[in-house]
This record gives C-alpha cells, structure tokens and sequence, in this order.
C-alpha cells in the first residue's frame, strides 16, 4: 500500500511540475528584461573568433526564474544568424543537467561566450531564449532536451541591440 501510495505521488509531483514549466513557457512575456552585449575579435585572426561578453538584467521588482543546463546552457540559449556564425565551444562536457536559474532583480547575470564567423561581419545581432518555469518547477531535467529544440515561435527571445564588432 505505501509503495503504491508513494508511486501516485511521485506521478503527481512528475505531472505538476512538467505543466508549471510549459505553463510558463509563453512568448512575449520577457518584456521587462534587457539582454546586452558587446564583441571583440580575439587576436589570433586566423581563427576568426569573437568573444561576446553578455547580460541579462531583470527590470521589475519580481525575481524570474528560468531553465538553463549546467554546462555551457547560457550560450545555447543564444539566437543569432547562424549563416554567419556558429558557436564555438571551449569546454566540451561529457554530462550536463538542466537546472533552474533565477534572475534577481536588478542584479545583472554575466556570462561569456565565443562564436566563430563564418565571414568578416561589421555588426552582431544576438537574442536569447529565455525559458520561464516557476520558482518551485520539479523534475526540471526531463526538460532537459525541450529547453534547446523547440520549435521558434515557442521561443522567448529576448533581442538584443545590434552592435559594431570592435576589433583589439
């Protein structure tokens, strides 16, 4: 009877955790939250490298919570042309779990990436796909796979302002 009762409830807790995620997950909601970024071409040329320095920054007075993986889950949330870039990984992962980030207000969250261009560009155009769930969201890494391939008008992209690539 005990097993029985604790197989409903993991059932249960499995179910309401999975519709807290796609509950919240609704374009155009990502309205108070600014994306920034800015680029520099890395020095050795030959590998036609960019590092992008980017933020996102909470403009209400609500924390917001989002999925995002452990291993590099910030860069593959990025949106950019990818006929003229393509995202270059520094560290490879064997294993990556999906976990769920908060975004304080008005405190900036900070991450770097590096994309390679595919041709010379003057100016850069990033967004990122923000993935709402609720604070208390359970079993958040059976979403894992949902969080990187969903279909584009599923996305939240938050866009940013497209900016000149500086050189060093």
């Amino acid at each position: 009877m005990k097993t029985v009762l604790k197989k409903v409830i993991a059932i249960s807790y499995f179910f309401l955790g999975a519709l807290s995620v796609l509950s919240m997950n609704r374009p155009g909601q990502a309205n108070d939250i600014d994306f920034n970024y800015q680029s520099t071409r890395v020095a050795d040329k030959s590998q036609r490298l960019l590092k992008v320095e980017c933020s996102l920054l909470n403009n209400t007075s609500d924390t917001i919570y989002f999925l995002t993986t452990t291993c590099n889950g910030y860069r593959y949330s990025l949106r950019y042309n990818e006929q003229n870039f393509e995202l270059y990984e520094m560290i490879r992962c064997r294993n990556s779990d999906t976990y769920v980030q908060e975004l304080s207000p008005g405190i900036p969250l900070s991450f770097v990436c590096y994309l390679r261009e595919v041709e010379k560009n003057v100016v850069i155009k990033l967004g990122f796909d923000l993935y709402k769930v609720e604070s208390n969201s359970l079993f958040v890494d059976t979403m894992r796979y949902s969080i990187f391939n969903r279909k584009l008008e599923d996305q939240e992209v938050i866009w940013g302002d497209s900016v000149r690539i500086d050189n060093l």
